[in-house]
């Protein structure tokens, strides 16, 4: 081959490198006007969709998939490796260091979701530290209020855990459209069934297990120790405590 050959092919080579760029390693896309910020997705290898990874170092070294108008706000999802859904992951660390899934509208809040280790369904973990560090699973349109399912390792069914610190530590696995209240089942140690523990502190510090639609009134079960069957417990309060509050 002529060195005349040899230089145009170097040339045509340098060329395709400049077009083409370096090969990186973990195939990766970027939807409109998405990671803005200082630092905003440095060290990402996740697919950000539009307009997401907004604020300073908000997907740093995320590796999940991002959808659309997600993890909005300083180190949302920073360290996250799990996926996220439209719209979620808004407010300062909301999924800061997150391994498992999350729906749409879900984890809205200071610290909402941080190192949560459960899956998350749509439009749950709504409120300042809802669903922080929890381990159990979050079904739709649970956990809100500021506080509500935080630490808490038991499963927690859809429309379940709405207030102010519900279900915060609670270790049972809560039924669907229960614990709803200010601190309903507060550091609740046991099951509860469907339609229980409504009212505020109902179940709180519970030790016993509840039945289907029971317990239901302010402080109802508050301190219980004994298993509760479906239908019982119900009712307002008496000279200050709860219906079956010892």
């Amino acid at each position: 081959m002529g060195s005349a050959v040899r230089v145009r092919l170097v040339v045509v080579l340098s060329l395709s490198l400049l077009v083409v760029g370096t090969p990186q390693a973990g195939a990766q896309t970027v939807g409109r006007r998405s990671c803005i910020g200082l630092h905003a997705c440095d060290g990402n290898t996740g697919d950000v969709g539009t307009k997401s990874c907004l604020g300073e170092e908000a997907c740093f070294t995320n590796s999940g998939r991002i959808h659309n108008h997600a993890c909005l706000e300083f180190r949302a999802c920073s360290g996250n490796t799990g996926d996220v859904a439209n719209q979620s992951c808004q407010g300062e660390d909301a999924c800061n260091s997150k391994t498992e899934d999350v729906g749409t509208h879900s984890c809205i809040g200071l610290d909402a979701c941080v190192a949560l280790q459960g899956d998350v369904g749509n439009n749950s973990c709504r409120g300042d530290d809802a669903c922080h560090q929890t381990t159990g699973d979050v079904g739709t349109g649970s956990c809100h209020g500021g506080g509500a399912c935080n630490r808490a390792s038991g499963n927690v069914a859809n429309k379940a855990c709405r207030g102010a610190s519900a279900c915060t530590s609670n270790v049972g696995e809560i039924g669907t459209s229960s614990c709803q209240g200010i601190d309903a089942c507060f550091f609740n140690q046991a099951s509860v069934g469907t339609g229980s523990c409504i009212g505020e502190r109902a179940c709180e510090s519970n030790t016993g297990t509840i039945g289907n639609n029971a317990c239901k009134g302010d402080r109802a079960c508050s301190h219980n120790s004994s298993p509760r069957g479906p239908g019982e417990c119900n009712g307002p309060p008496v000279g200050g405590k709860g219906v079956c509050e010892p």
